[in-house]
């Protein structure tokens, strides 16, 4: 028995845990205007997500939504995870009329590129990737054009 809570105790010990992201996005040559949101969470094989996180309001991030812009930063989840039971993330693009605009329509937004990686200990400041388009053959130039049909995407952990 002692053997078994000491094997179990060095895996949780080993085990990457983390409760940060670190994300690059490229926006196409259609720009995410304002009163659009994005968001991300990252699923799990046992069917379970984390709560969504705003990629549009994190006031660390850098760079811009605009035409062919780039967006990067560090969001934040509020529980730690683990790394190894991640299965991929969900992008959900909300591009609602704005209230008080009643001239605005469902905006479509152009996500280009987007590499994710989660910061684990040790990670470095780039972290351990989830998922990068760059590798995808399926989504190498350009991840999806969000639409009002077309409102998210399932990215597979890499």
């Amino acid at each position: 028995m002692g053997l078994l809570l000491t094997c179990f105790a060095a895996n949780q010990a080993h085990a990457q845990v983390f409760n940060q992201i670190y994300v690059v996005m490229t926006t196409g040559s259609d720009d995410l205007r304002g009163g659009n949101h994005a968001f991300i969470s990252v699923n799990f094989s046992d069917g379970t997500s984390t709560d969504e996180v705003a990629l549009t309001t994190n006031s660390a991030a850098t760079g811009s939504f605009g035409q062919n812009g780039v967006v990067s930063g560090v969001w934040t989840f509020q529980d730690e995870e683990d790394f190894s039971k991640i299965s991929g993330v969900t992008i959900r693009h909300d591009g609602s009329p704005r209230a008080g605009n009643p001239f605005d329509t469902y905006d479509n937004w152009d996500l280009k590129a987007i590499r994710i990686s989660a910061l684990t200990d040790g990670s470095g400041p780039r972290g351990v990737n989830i998922y990068n388009s760059r590798n995808d053959s399926n989504h190498r130039t350009n991840v999806i054009r969000f639409t009002g049909d077309a409102r998210s995407i399932v990215l597979a952990k890499q």
